[in-house]
């Protein structure tokens, strides 16, 4: 269904510029920083955190309005046509984030149990729980994005030009290439969210949306 969609556009948009495309719409999503000229001058490390949770959900929030722009203005189709189907939504939501859940976790415990790691607990105060619920809330909406853009947008219009496996292959080394500039980055983390970007690929074909 999700790729029956995009054949609907009426802007049927070639391979390669589709992926120059996605790359624009998450670096105009940029723009909207500018935002935060408005804001008074943060004094505090945590008013600091606090600024920069709120521009990570400027740039990728930004980043999705444009993309909605192009979906419904340039192609003509429903944004719900990415991937938003409100068929069973919740379930499918929650079941996507225990999967995701699971793909974090099990490393962890993994470590944890072979003593390569050691959990501190510390004194949770009322600032900490407000910076943790920040930074989710921020890193949610960044997910979202990349998976909206790269997976819901992407991935259909290519496999519409090209070939599913084409589109697989291209979003997944995107996905990687996006994350070039983590911190720590090496060839296995790179090579794992490679793989993470073709599972991802397969279950929004297995869902037939995101």
């Amino acid at each position: 269904m999700i790729i029956e969609a995009a054949k609907a556009g009426r802007k049927k948009v070639h391979p390669v510029f589709a992926v120059i495309l996605a790359i624009i719409f998450l670096t105009l999503g940029e723009l909207f920083m500018l935002f935060m000229l408005f804001l008074p001058k943060a004094e505090t490390i945590f008013m600091k955190g606090i600024y920069d949770n709120v521009r990570m959900v400027l740039t990728f929030g930004g980043a999705i309005f444009i993309l909605f722009i192009w979906v419904r203005f340039v192609e003509k189709r429903p944004f719900s046509s990415i991937g938003f189907w409100k068929e069973k939504w919740m379930r499918k939501y929650l079941k996507g984030a225990l999967i995701g859940f699971l793909f974090i976790s099990t490393p962890v415990i993994l470590l944890l149990l072979m003593g390569s790691v050691k959990l501190q607990v510390q004194h949770i105060t009322s600032t900490v729980i407000v910076g943790i619920v920040g930074s989710l809330v921020a890193f949610l909406i960044q997910g979202a994005t990349e998976e909206i853009i790269v997976r819901g947008w992407l991935f259909p219009v290519l496999s519409v030009r090209s070939r599913i496996w084409v589109g697989i292959i291209v979003t997944s080394f995107l996905f990687g290439f996006l994350h070039l500039l983590n911190p720590g980055i090496t060839i296995l983390s790179i090579s794992n969210i490679i793989l993470v970007g073709v599972f991802a690929a397969l279950y929004v074909l297995k869902e037939d949306g995101l």
